[in-house]
C-alpha cells in the first residue's frame, strides 16, 4: 500500500499540482476519507467479445487481485448454470481475504425473469460467504420494461413501489442468513430523481451494505454524475454510494472522480479497463489519480500495478495499447528534443527537479521505467541518448548524420527500431565509426 500519497508525494514521487489540494478548489467538494475499490476484471471482463476464461484462469486472476490489495472482487452468477456455481466453489476453497461480490439478477434475465430463483440465489450465496449484488432499475424504461417481460400488469407507480418493497425483502433475506446485501441501482442519470431519493433513504434506513449507481451507457457528463450523486447523499446521508461506471465516451475516470467529490466511497472497477464495448473504469487509473491528486487512500499497491496489467493482458490475450495512459508502451517516453533536454540530457546532467518537467508521477511509482525513444521527427539530443545506450557516443555533428537515414529507415517500418536496427542505421551513416555488431 502507498504510503505517501496526496501532498506529501509532491516531490518525492510526485510532482502534481498543489491546487489539487486547495482549499479554493476543494470548496464544495465532500471527499471520502477512504475509498473502496472494487475489482470486476472477472464479470465486466469477461464480457468482452470473444472472452471466455477456465476456471483456473479466474482464480489466478482472483489470487492476483488480492496481491495488489483489492479488498473486494466482483463475479458473475447466473442460477441454473453449473459452470458458474463451480466457480464459486472454488474460490471458496481458494482462502481468499477478499470479499466477494456476487450478481444476483434472475429477475432480470430471459428467459425465466424470476423473482423467486432472485431469493434463492440470495440464499446460497449468502451461505458461501459472498455478498450478493442485487439489482433494481430506476429508470422508468427499465422498470416497465422488466415488468412486461415478467408479466406483470401494473401501473408504473406501483411497480416503483413494489422495486423498493423487493430491495427491502432481499435486505432481509440476505440478513437472515447472517449476510448484506450491496444494490445495483441502475440508469440513475435517465430517472426520476424523486424516485432515487425514495430509494437510496428506504435502503439505506434498511441497512443496506451498499448502493452502487450503474449508468448503464454514460448518458451525462462528469457535472450530471456529480450532481445525481449529491441528490443521493442528501437523501440518505447515511448510506454508502458508489460508482458502477461504462466508458462509453472516454471519460470513465472524469465521471468517477466527479462522483467521488460528491461524496462517493465505492468505485467498481477493472484492470485495463477490460468490459464490454467502450470498456470500464480502468482500476489502476482511478487509483493512482485518487492516491496522488486526492490524497485518498485506496489500499491499492501501486508499485504492482504495471506488471498485473501486463500479466492479465496476456490471460485476457488483450494486449495494452502502446499509448494507454500509465501502462502502455508510450507512456513515461521522452521522443522531442525539447522533452528529452530535460529528462536526460547528453551534455547537462539533469538536476532533480528537471524530470518532473515531463511527467507529474514518478514512473517507478507503478513499476515503470521512463524511456527516451525515436521517432521521424528526432533531433541530435534524443539519437546522441540513444546511441549511448548502445555504447555509442555520437558528437552533434554525427548525430546529424544519422538523423536522415533514421527517419527513412523509420518510413519503411512505421514501428520503433531494435538496438540492433538502430546500430545498422548508424553504421551506414558513419561508416568509418567502429560500432561492435551485437
Amino acid at each position: 500500500m502507498q504510503e505517501l500519497r496526496g501532498k506529501d508525494a509532491i516531490g518525492k514521487v510526485s510532482a502534481v499540482s498543489p491546487l489539487n489540494f486547495s482549499a479554493q478548489v476543494r470548496a464544495g467538494m465532500v471527499l471520502p476519507a477512504k475509498v473502496k475499490i472494487v475489482d470486476m476484471t472477472l464479470k465486466e471482463g469477461l464480457q468482452m467479445e470473444g472472452m471466455s476464461l477456465s476456471n483456473e484462469e479466474c482464480l489466478r486472476v482472483a489470487a492476483k487481485l488480492e496481491e495488489l490489495g483489492v479488498a473486494t472482487i466482483k463475479i458473475a452468477y447466473r442460477l441454473g448454470r453449473p459452470e458458474d456455481m463451480a466457480l464459486m466453489q472454488a474460490m471458496a476453497k481458494l482462502g481468499l481475504k477478499a470479499e466477494i461480490i456476487v450478481q444476483v439478477s434472475n429477475h432480470q434475465h430471459p428467459p425465466l425473469y424470476s423473482l423467486a430463483k432472485k431469493l434463492e440465489a440470495i440464499d446460497r450465496l449468502v451461505d458461501l460467504g459472498y455478498v450478493p449484488f442485487v439489482t433494481i432499475p430506476l429508470s422508468n424504461t427499465l422498470i416497465a420494461g422488466f415488468a412486461e417481460f415478467r408479466g406483470e400488469r401494473r401501473g408504473l407507480d406501483d411497480l416503483k413501489t413494489l422495486e423498493i418493497e423487493r430491495g427491502l425483502e432481499a435486505i432481509e433475506r440476505s440478513r437472515a442468513r447472517g449476510g448484506k446485501v450491496v444494490f445495483n441501482l441502475q440508469d440513475q442519470l435517465r430517472c426520476d430523481l424523486d424516485f432515487l431519493e425514495r430509494v437510496a433513504k428506504a435502503l439505506a434506513d434498511a441497512g443496506a451494505y451498499a448502493m452502487i449507481f450503474d449508468d448503464i451507457a454514460m448518458p451525462g457528463t462528469p457535472t450530471v454524475f456529480n450532481y445525481v450523486m449529491r441528490r443521493a447523499k442528501q437523501a440518505a446521508p447515511h448510506g454508502v454510494f458508489g460508482t458502477y461506471v461504462h466508458d462509453d465516451f472516454g471519460f470513465g475516470l472524469g465521471a468517477a472522480l466527479a462522483c467521488t467529490e460528491a461524496g462517493a466511497e465505492v468505485h467498481f472497477c477493472s484492470i485495463n479497463g477490460y468490459g464490454k464495448r467502450g470498456g470500464m473504469v480502468d482500476l489502476g487509473h482511478l487509483a493512482v489519480v485518487l492516491e496522488m491528486m486526492y490524497g485518498i487512500d485506496t489500499g491499492i499497491k501501486l508499485e504492482r500495478l504495471s506488471d498485473v496489467c501486463s500479466l492479465f493482458a496476456d490471460i485476457y490475450r488483450r494486449p495494452i495499447p502502446d499509448m494507454r495512459p500509465l501502462f502502455g508502451r508510450s507512456a513515461f517516453t521522452n521522443g522531442a528534443d525539447w522533452h528529452v533536454q530535460w529528462a536526460a540530457h547528453p551534455d547537462h546532467p539533469p538536476k532533480p527537479e528537471h524530470r518532473w518537467v515531463t511527467q507529474s508521477i514518478a514512473p517507478e511509482l507503478i513499476g515503470r521505467k521512463a524511456r527516451v525513444t525515436l521517432y521521424s521527427g528526432s533531433g541530435e539530443m534524443g539519437i546522441r541518448v540513444k546511441a549511448a545506450e548502445l555504447g555509442i557516443e555520437l558528437s552533434v555533428e554525427q548525430a546529424e548524420q544519422v538523423r536522415p537515414l533514421l527517419r527513412d529507415e523509420m518510413v519503411v517500418r512505421k514501428r520503433p527500431l531494435d538496438d540492433d536496427e538502430l546500430r545498422k542505421v548508424i553504421r551506414r551513416a558513419l561508416p568509418q565509426l567502429a560500432v561492435r555488431r551485437d
